[in-house]
């Protein structure tokens, strides 16, 4: 069975988001790392980070807090979230 691209994108969360990251804020790629800061180090604003919120939402196929998206700091701190979440999913998926 071939993967999805919702699956290979959970396979490899932070090439995603870092892609993303790119898209929304024209960061180059080699400027962004897991401990790069949304605001001081990527000069992300709120409206970009609910861009990249919309857009991660969309390629890993899960819904983000308004609440948990304002909390982000760090690149990481979206990794953690979306791994977690996905977890959550896959989790529940087996249980059911």
């Amino acid at each position: 069975m071939i993967p999805t691209m919702t699956e290979i994108n959970r396979l490899q969360p932070e090439k995603k988001i870092i892609e993303i990251i790119f898209d929304v804020t024209g960061t180059p790629v080699s400027q962004i790392t897991e401990t790069s800061r949304f605001a001081e180090d990527i000069g992300a604003d709120s409206l970009d980070m609910m861009t990249i919120g919309y857009e991660v939402e969309s390629a890993f196929e899960i819904a983000l807090a308004y609440d948990d998206v304002n909390k982000l700091k760090t690149v990481n701190d979206l990794i953690q979230l979306v791994v977690n979440l996905t977890n959550s999913i896959e989790n529940e998926s087996a249980t059911n």
